[in-house]
């Protein structure tokens, strides 16, 4: 690498986001980084001098963004980058999956336009976090990420009582809040908030009881509880709290409620914005999924996970026979224990009609339920049929088919697909649009890949082999 592997073209014409992989020194010299105004560092092993040289460029002037994930950057070179005068515009600071230094909380605490930042897997004690939400940083900030570090109910105490009027997007799972620290976070103002994420925090009803007690909920437009031991009675709490009316985005991913807790959402009269459903490995089986095919408080539904949830057939046949998810444009059904039949009555739906993006990963459907996909007439754009158990027989009958014609992704990956699959593919007239093809863990052979990317890669679709 030499400096002008960054071309002048690039820059001429609006790159802002550039990863550097070595060359940092000499790079930094260079006058085409008068046009960069997000620089991404993440993985890098940087150098005391690699420090200084960021500091001292005078081409970074425009730098609003600043990204430091994974990188060995120590204290001295935090001190270091404070001391910049790039430092000066940035709005955006992100440091993550790393050991936590204490100089990365100076670094924050020293730019003065600081909007966003991102503290992600830090594992930053206590101490550090009160002394954040002390700061007047806090008054600034509109978007903070604390997931994975050390805050618990101290933490939370010193946050309930941060100036903090601009922030809306609040990050804290995983932070070891407990029900106590929950209960002491919803004291607080939060007077803009409106995405709070609270994953796996470790906290059962009790939490929700300070949370459907709070104010704060009813400014809530997106709600992250997953990972928590959230029960029945914790979600029926939630799904009758009037304070719920204006969620759009709720995720319950990875808890431990079952079927009356799913058919208290299905049928609670505050959750009918509600845009996307995130349940992952709930497991409510058939009978909770069919009580949400027949909610018409989920009719505005857009986007529903429902992966391992166990539904099988009978509740992939209640999805597609279901008159109020006619808006339902994403659904996951990713390790359902579906079968052909599932798949056939997906297939068949005539009230799926906003459908453009389905999951059947991980269902042994077979051949059999993807050719009835292929004669299907819903208008697919995402389409995710990896471990399905199926064949070239398979591959050839969609890539015939008129209905794939929208895909912009596709998944085929973790089949026994070989390259007679391959020619299929390429011989498709109805695959112009694919930005993505997934085939990993195929029987291709080198010749059949470097085929596909001599076929795929000159109208930019991104192949995984």
């Amino acid at each position: 690498p030499t400096p002008n592997w960054l071309d002048d073209w690039s820059f001429k014409r609006g790159l802002l986001a550039v990863d550097l992989h070595q060359c940092l020194p000499d790079a930094l010299t260079d006058w085409s980084w008068e046009w960069t105004s997000s620089l991404s560092l993440k993985d890098l092993k940087l150098s005391m001098g690699d420090a200084q040289s960021l500091a001292n460029s005078s081409y970074l002037d425009e730098l609003t963004a600043l990204h430091l994930s994974r990188t060995d950057l120590d204290t001295s070179g935090a001190r270091t980058l404070a001391s910049s005068k790039f430092r000066l515009n940035l709005v955006e600071l992100d440091i993550a999956e790393r050991a936590w230094e204490e100089g990365f909380l100076n670094l924050a605490l020293s730019l003065p336009r600081l909007n966003s930042l991102r503290f992600f897997a830090t594992e930053a004690p206590t101490d550090a976090m009160i002394r954040l939400a002390s700061s007047p940083t806090m008054t600034q900030l509109s978007n903070l990420n604390l997931y994975r570090n050390t805050l618990s109910t101290r933490g939370a105490e010193a946050f309930a009582k941060a100036e903090c009027s601009q922030l809306h997007t609040l990050r804290v799972g995983a932070c070891r809040l407990g029900a106590s620290g929950v209960r002491a976070l919803m004291k607080g103002t939060f007077e803009s908030l409106t995405s709070l994420n609270l994953s796996d925090d470790d906290f059962d009803e009790a939490g929700i009881a300070a949370l459907t007690q709070s104010k704060i909920l009813g400014q809530l437009t997106a709600l992250n509880l997953g990972f928590n031991r959230l029960s029945d009675e914790g979600i029926a709490r939630l799904a009758d709290c009037e304070r719920s009316s204006n969620l759009q985005d709720l995720s319950l991913y990875f808890t431990e409620f079952g079927v009356k807790g799913i058919e208290s959402l299905a049928r609670s009269p505050y959750l009918k914005n509600l845009r996307t459903l995130r349940l992952a490995y709930v497991k409510f089986q058939d009978q909770g999924v069919t009580a949400l095919a027949n909610s018409s408080s989920m009719s505005n539904l857009q986007e529903v996970d429902l992966q391992g949830v166990q539904c099988g057939d009978i509740g992939a046949e209640a999805l597609a026979q279901s008159s109020t998810l006619s808006n339902l444009q994403d659904m996951s059904l990713y390790d359902n224990e579906l079968t052909s039949r599932g798949a056939q009555a997906l297939a068949r739906s005539k009230c799926l009609t906003s459908l453009c993006g389905l999951s059947l990963d991980s269902n042994p459907i077979g051949d059999e339920g993807v050719e009835a996909l292929a004669s299907c007439q819903l208008s697919l754009r995402r389409l995710g049929l990896g471990n399905t158990g199926i064949s070239n027989r398979a591959v050839i009958a969609l890539t015939q088919s008129p209905a794939v014609e929208g895909l912009v992704y596709l998944s085929l990956g973790d089949n026994e697909i070989t390259d007679e699959s391959v020619h299929a593919l390429i011989e498709s007239p109805y695959l112009k649009n694919l930005s993505q093809l997934y085939l990993r863990h195929t029987s291709l052979s080198s010749s059949a890949e470097q085929a596909l990317r001599e076929r795929f890669e000159p109208q930019g679709t991104k192949i995984s082999l």
